[in-house]
């Protein structure tokens, strides 16, 4: 029908082909960076210089530009078209000097553009955040187009009701806000890589929600046989990409099938919040059951007796499901058998965000007002995080 409708609009492309369409502008993009060697997403140094030195148009051109013509009578009419251009000064030399004002705009423009963006990415404000955030999101279409099993471009609940907590984790968890948080364990992984290292055959490191892969990297980094179980189809796309060993399965049920004894530490970093209490105990049982003797066990969680913590980190992400006291944790490991090393308090608040004491010269008073701004301090802004750090004695 629509071959007889010669007014009819052509039909608009669906939101696959417009993602693609993003997508091959994207990889054109990177091609030309690598090609050009840059390390900036946005170094133009080199292409501003060429812009710049051919800015200025010169209405004197030599007899027989570009190239002296050969034989007589090219040369004769080379040397007329001067003379016309010599004679024609007056009319050309305006235009040319109009030609040059625009063109030496255009330059100026484009370096207090690139200037621009430049600051911007060295400013850790909201519009670098944003472009960080763009550039990930073109990252994850990538990924789930290259996927051997196509993921779905888009969720399918309606817009007003979807919750995309991959993006979210980019937004609030992104690999520079991670920046050495990955180290905070290696303390513990070092030495008990060692002696790892020793058995005759290695233990291997599972960790449970892996997420993008970022610590699961350093651990592999560390030396250590590791692996990670991801029931997030981008995530574990995204890590599987950076050539890590995740699969796509959910954690409690990846555990129970796994013979007894088969690992040698399992990681569970901000995980536990995410699962009912009854899941929380039936991960500590399996992960008993799992670990060999002297096996090692981390989980940390958000620390809900920071309620700085609780209020911005906690709620931020509708998908928590279970807030856990250190005690409580503590409590749950120690029921399942567990031997607890350590509970590591961690990302105290800044020094800047906390109640300022009163100067002592303030009065007698000062010193009561100070103790209880030291407990509100203590209350409200602690330590952010928490690791249990435990290992599995065997039965």
């Amino acid at each position: 029908m629509a071959k007889d409708m010669p007014n009819a609009s052509p039909p608009s492309p669906s939101p696959a082909e417009a993602e693609e369409v993003l997508l091959s502008l994207e990889r054109e993009i990177r091609a030309h960076r690598l090609a050009l060697g840059r390390e900036s997403p946005l170094d133009m140094a080199d292409t501003l210089a060429e812009v710049r030195e051919r800015r200025w148009v010169n209405s004197h051109l030599p007899i027989g530009w570009p190239v002296m013509p050969k034989g007589f009578i090219p040369k004769v009419v080379a040397y007329a078209q001067k003379v016309v251009r010599r004679l024609l000064r007056w009319y050309i030399n305006p235009i040319v000097d109009q030609q040059n004002a625009f063109n030496q705009a255009v330059c100026d423009a484009l370096d207090e553009l690139v200037a621009s963006i430049h600051e911007r990415l060295r400013t850790p404000d909201r519009e670098g955040a944003d472009l960080d955030l763009l550039l990930w999101r073109l990252r994850r279409l990538e990924l789930r187009l290259a996927s051997p099993t196509p993921l779905p471009l888009r969720s399918a609940a309606p817009p007003q009701t979807a919750f995309d907590a991959f993006l979210l984790g980019l937004e609030h968890r992104s690999p520079k806000t991670l920046g050495d948080r990955v180290r905070d364990y290696d303390d513990i992984l070092k030495p008990w890589g060692a002696q790892n290292a020793l058995r005759e055959n290695p233990l291997e490191v599972l960790e449970i929600h892996c997420g993008r892969g970022e610590m699961l990297a350093h651990v592999r980094a560390l030396g250590l046989p590791a692996y990670g179980i991801e029931d997030d189809a981008d995530a574990a796309a995204w890590a599987r990409a950076q050539g890590l060993d995740v699969r796509t399965e959910a954690p409690l049920e990846h555990l129970a099938a796994l013979g007894e004894g088969a690992l040698g530490a399992i990681l569970a970093i901000q995980t536990v919040e995410h699962w009912p209490i009854g899941d929380v105990a039936r991960f500590l049982g399996l992960a008993g059951q799992k670990l060999a003797p002297g096996g090692l066990l981390i989980i940390e969680t958000i620390n809900p007796t920071c309620l700085t913590a609780l209020l911005q980190a906690y709620l931020l992400d509708p998908s928590h499901h279970t807030p856990l006291h250190p005690q409580t944790l503590r409590f749950l490991a120690e029921q399942a058998g567990f031997f607890i090393q350590e509970v590591r308090f961690l990302r105290p608040v800044p020094p800047e965000a906390r109640l300022a004491p009163w100067p002592a010269e303030a009065g007698p008073w000062a010193e009561v007002a100070n103790a209880n701004i030291a407990r509100l301090n203590d209350l409200l802004f602690g330590a952010q995080d928490y690791a249990l750090i435990a290992t599995w004695p065997g039965k």
